[in-house]
């Protein structure tokens, strides 16, 4: 279920106070979501389409992050704006890539494709062609790959290569749950802080010259 209302977003002195529309998402079970938007026609932009679009957008953001710690793109191998344009392109046709090899060995072992790891199985892949490129010579490489399929045959194929490739050390660890806050007790004795030294020294003091 969703509302929409229109107000105004800041106070009446701010001088990037704006008119917004306010679209409010309430989702049983899950987070409620708030749009705020300057899209304040609702018949031009309905409601249901923005809020499928920002529902999506975190879907988005999710290839970027998984893709920097999959591929370790905290540091880029270019510094031009080709260079890293280069490299975004081709980590995302990897990550595809790594999406469909994924989603054949889950359904080999009949199991959701968000059990296993994107990272832990693209360090296996990793290696192997590490030790591809250090056995097989380059020119040997290309004999040994198959000709153009089409998409059926393509299918048929990897289903063959991936049904019977499988090991439990793809398999994502359980998410822990957060350990509840220690709650802190005062301790009495030699513990103390500099301020209250101060405060004591000078409390004494101040009793001292009364005297």
């Amino acid at each position: 279920m969703w509302v929409e209302d229109w107000g105004w977003l800041g106070c009446e002195r701010a001088k990037q106070r704006r008119f917004v529309r306010r679209l409010t998402l309430y989702r049983s079970g899950e987070e409620t979501v708030i749009v705020l938007t300057d899209l304040l026609d609702a018949e031009q932009y309905p409601a249901n389409p923005l809020l499928a679009l920002y529902l999506a957008r975190w879907g988005s953001e999710r290839v970027f992050q998984q893709s920097t710690e999959v591929f370790h793109l905290q540091a880029l191998i270019g510094t031009t704006p080709q260079g890293t344009v280069f490299q975004l392109a081709f980590c995302l046709r990897l990550y595809n890539f790594l999406h469909v090899v994924r989603a054949y060995v889950a359904t080999a072992q009949a199991r959701p494709p968000e059990t296993i790891s994107t990272e832990l199985l693209f360090d296996d892949v990793q290696r192997q062609l590490v030790a591809l490129t250090e056995l097989v010579p380059p020119l040997a490489v290309a004999p040994l790959c198959a000709p153009f399929l089409s998409p059926d045959s393509l299918g048929q194929h990897l289903r063959r290569l991936l049904e019977t490739v499988w090991t439990s050390r793809w398999l994502k660890a359980p998410a822990k749950k957060p350990k509840a806050p220690t709650t802190r007790q005062a301790s009495h004795g030699n513990q103390t802080s500099v301020y209250r030294l101060l405060v004591a020294y000078y409390q004494q003091e101040m009793i001292s010259l009364a005297q």
